[in-house]
């Protein structure tokens, strides 16, 4: 007799055996946000759950069906790697790669790159960042190079640690010889580097490594204290976040003085003031508003506000108590309003008309006091100062009109001069 025809050749990555699409997300039932380890969870109970010794007689084949379709969709996203590929360019692209930096330099794997295909760490890169550090979770990320014998002696240490804390935060990897952009954003100045990044509130920090014995052991201790501090201080803060859209009306249009920091995206002493800048909004509770500014995000605004956006940030102005520009219509429309509702607050009625809406604030004449900016200053010696001053001179009931409103412009300090002339002799 002829010999039976050979089986069918198995679908390609992504592709279930009825010729349809596999959304592993949907498969495994987790959600586009979840964390690796939550992703392995589900993984294992939908693969126990149909697991052909556990299911026999007319449930057999459904559930073998099932078995092969939930093992097709967790091959999508097992690791971090193939999961950044499914996520940028969906399952055309799924297989034949390792890891997204060979799908990337469509090359064969680097020996010079750790970590490709672990299953807990991610390779990050400038081109993957946005797509795979994402708020709310938390990053431990190691910086290393190839050539580093402290670096290559720690790869065993980082992967226990990314065991270890499973399920807590996310581990990431970069390799500083091909990523020089990501050291210049975290200061990175010596290998290994460990550092702690949440993109949700926009801030890092840096472990202070000791040595490979140490990592997996003080790593996740030092990691938990900063991730509740964290915690502790961004949750439920009072620190408003600004843009175009509701800085004229929470600012301007307010009788309350403001101190506002300016930031920008990726900017090293912005993540690193950022934390001080919250502790400094609980030192002026009742005295003045906090606000942040992200002017890659508002650009326009940034620019009504005098601050080079091609500058340095952080940058720091104070708003001061009152009316922020008297003189605007915009302003006499709000203080007419404000009078019309403190006339009527003890009437259900009134024949008075309510004034006309106020137009346009005027953003760019508003009262302001530029503070500092960039690394003029530590913020942890410049904000404690701001926040004494702005105590003292807020705690009266009335405040000059011109207090805290001098104009920038023309007003800096100026340093000692150095080539000045010398005295002339006393006379004789």
């Amino acid at each position: 007799p002829p010999p039976p025809p050979p089986p069918p050749p198995p679908p390609p990555p992504g592709i279930d055996a009825n010729g349809n699409v596999i959304d592993p997300y949907t498969v495994l039932q987790v959600s586009r946000d979840a964390t690796q380890g939550e992703i392995r969870k589900a993984y294992r109970a939908l693969s126990l759950k149909n697991h052909p010794d556990r299911n026999q007689g007319s449930q057999a084949a459904d559930a073998a069906a099932q078995f092969e379709l939930v093992n097709a969709a967790y091959e999508l996203i097992s690791s971090p790697d193939k999961r950044t590929i499914f996520d940028d360019f969906g399952t055309e692209h799924a297989g034949g790669f390792d890891s997204y930096w060979e799908f990337a330099q469509s090359k064969a794997k680097s020996t010079k790159d750790f970590y490709v295909g672990d299953s807990l760490i991610q390779r990050l890169t400038e081109a993957s960042w946005d797509q795979s550090v994402r708020a709310p979770h938390i990053y431990a990320i190691e910086f290393y190079a190839p050539w580093c014998r402290h670096c290559q002696t720690s790869t065993d240490a980082w992967r226990q640690t990314a065991d270890r804390m499973d399920g807590e935060v996310e581990f990431g990897a970069v390799n500083g010889v091909s990523e020089r952009g990501l050291l210049s954003r975290f200061g990175i100045s010596a290998y290994p580097s460990f550092v702690l990044v949440s993109p949700e509130y926009g801030v890092h920090a840096t472990y202070k490594w000791k040595g490979a014995q140490e990592l997996a052991n003080d790593y996740p201790v030092w990691a938990r204290q900063v991730k509740h501090e964290w915690d502790t201080l961004f949750r439920g803060t009072r620190v408003v976040q600004l843009h175009d859209d509701n800085f004229g009306t929470s600012v301007v249009a307010s009788e309350s003085a403001w101190v506002v920091m300016f930031t920008t995206k990726r900017c090293r002493h912005c993540d690193e003031s950022k934390p001080n800048f919250y502790r400094f909004s609980a030192d002026v509770v009742g005295v003045s508003e906090v606000g942040v500014v992200d002017c890659s995000r508002s650009q326009h605004l940034c620019g009504l506000l005098g601050i080079n956006t091609m500058g340095e940030f952080p940058h720091y102005i104070m708003f001061p108590h009152g009316p922020k520009n008297p003189d605007a219509p915009a302003a006499q429309a709000a203080g007419q309003q404000r009078q019309h509702n403190d006339d009527n607050k003890d009437t259900d009625d009134s024949d008075s008309p309510p004034p006309e809406p106020p137009g346009p604030l005027d953003i760019q004449n508003a009262k302001k006091e530029h503070l500092f900016k960039g690394a003029e200053l530590p913020s942890h010696i410049a904000l404690p100062m701001i926040a004494k001053v702005v105590r003292m001179a807020l705690s009266f009931t009335e405040v000059p009109e011109d207090g805290l409103s001098v104009p920038y412009e023309g007003n800096d300090y100026k340093p000692d001069a150095e080539d000045e002339p010398p005295p002339p002799p006393p006379p004789p």
